[in-house]
C-alpha cells in the first residue's frame, strides 16, 4: 500500500520529534511534489530545521509557504469547553 498524505504527515511529525532532518526533508518534498502539502507540512519542516539550529532554512520554508499561498491555520484548543 502506498502511503497517503496522512501517513506522510505523521512520518514528518515523527521526524520533528526524533530530529531526523534528512528524512523530514524527503517526506516534505514528496508532499509538495504531489500537491498534498498543507500548512502543517511547511510548519513541521520549518520546525525540523529550527530544532536542528538551521534558522535560515526554517525562514526559507516559511517564505515558501507564504509564496505558495498556503495559509497557516490558527491554533486552537477546546480545554474547558463542553
Amino acid at each position: 500500500m502506498a502511503p497517503d498524505h496522512i501517513m506522510l504527515g505523521a512520518l514528518l511529525s515523527a521526524c520533528k520529534i526524533h530530529g531526523n532532518l534528512e528524512l523530514g526533508e524527503r517526506v516534505a518534498e514528496i508532499l509538495v511534489n504531489c500537491g498534498d502539502a498543507d500548512s502543517g507540512t511547511y510548519v513541521l519542516l520549518s520546525n525540523v530545521y529550527s530544532s536542528s539550529g538551521r534558522w535560515k532554512e526554517a525562514a526559507q520554508v516559511r517564505a515558501e509557504m507564504k509564496e505558495s499561498g498556503t495559509p497557516k491555520e490558527p491554533g486552537w484548543n477546546n480545554i474547558g469547553h463542553p
